[in-house]
């Protein structure tokens, strides 16, 4: 793994705009509530294309910040400000189904999605759904296909 993650630091190190840099840096003093999260996911997406495609997002490795923060290449902020944002929008929930693929930060197979990962995306989904019709956070105990969810 360390191998990889060194490559992927040398190869977009160098390739880093000026105009990116420059980004980063504005983003770099500013507290986690003053970022943007697109601002964030912009710049996730612009260094690693291969694991933040919107139009047609893959499941990603789990624990794929602890690569992307050992590039080195952007804050670590700016990294869990960009996966949080992109891993709950709905396309990926939609993408996380039970079987599929997860890949690494260079874009190789790294695992599988669960059959729980895929039931807590479903499950995500319907919260965000019935949010969105009501306007009001999901009861704490609901019934979805045959899973009790219990908080």
């Amino acid at each position: 793994m360390q191998n990889s993650v060194t490559a992927q630091q040398t190869k977009t190190a160098s390739n880093l705009s000026e105009a990116l840099k420059q980004d980063i840096e504005k983003l770099s003093g500013k507290s986690k509530a003053s970022i943007s999260k697109s601002e964030a996911l912009r710049i996730a997406r612009t260094i690693w294309p291969q694991i933040f495609r919107v139009s047609e997002p893959v499941p990603m490795k789990i624990g794929i910040h602890k690569e992307m923060i050992a590039t080195n290449l952007i804050p670590t902020i700016i990294i869990k400000i960009a996966l949080h944002y992109f891993v709950g929008q709905d396309r990926y929930l939609e993408a996380l189904k039970e079987g599929v693929t997860r890949i690494d930060i260079n874009g190789n197979y790294a695992s599988k999605v669960s059959q729980r990962e895929a039931v807590g995306a479903e499950i995500s989904l319907y919260r965000k759904q019935q949010k969105a019709l009501t306007g009001n956070a999901c009861d704490n105990r609901e019934f979805v296909g045959r899973f009790k969810i219990k908080q």
